[in-house]
């Protein structure tokens, strides 16, 4: 394929212009499409995997996600909700649908999504802050506390989500609680 901007990446991509490669490899491709910012190259990759060796579910997330760096957010929408019936897929293609409602700008139904996501899979820190961020750009500084308390315990590295629970806290006139968690703030500040 043309543009393929490394040699293994190049690789890889000229044995699946020929047929000669495993869904699994095309799969690999796919991904590095993706992580490249490549999604058309990708969906190209992904409509020569049998979607029974890799899972229709998978190919519907990694196909939904081209379709929100293409800038499709309804048909990456469609993709996230057929990969949501796959139990095991069900809290990843949920947060993903946030993000396809919040790319068509439906605000609700990303905080729906996203807090079924979390109900689901409640230990990944991303979705807590993303669902915090939400809450916190509709004013619901109420709802946004808990999932910036957990965001935090589950990510204490992460000294974005450290600055918003402080900065929540203090907003929510919880100034005692907030100092506190400025001063956890500062020793990572460079």
């Amino acid at each position: 394929q043309q543009g393929v901007d490394d040699e293994p990446l190049a690789g890889l991509a000229s044995a699946c212009g020929d047929g000669e490669v495993s869904d699994e490899v095309a799969e690999a491709l796919a991904i590095a499409f993706l992580s490249r910012r490549r999604p058309h190259d990708a969906l190209e990759v992904l409509k020569q995997i049998q979607p029974d060796m890799l899972g229709a579910s998978w190919q519907a997330v990694l196909a939904g996600l081209a379709h929100l760096q293409i800038g499709n957010p309804s048909v990456a929408e469609r993709a996230f909700e057929d990969a949501a019936q796959d139990a095991g897929l069900r809290p990843l293609a949920l947060a993903l649908l946030g993000r396809a409602h919040l790319a068509r700008g439906e605000r609700s139904e990303a905080i729906a999504a996203l807090n079924e996501a979390v109900a689901q899979w409640p230990g990944e820190p991303a979705w807590q802050a993303s669902l915090a961020s939400l809450y916190l750009d509709e004013g619901s500084l109420d709802s946004a506390l808990p999932h910036l308390q957990t965001a935090s315990e589950l990510a204490p590295e992460n000294g974005a989500v450290r600055l918003a629970l402080a900065r929540a806290l203090r907003d929510g006139g919880h100034f005692s609680e907030a100092l506190n968690a400025f001063e956890r703030v500062l020793p990572h500040a460079p």
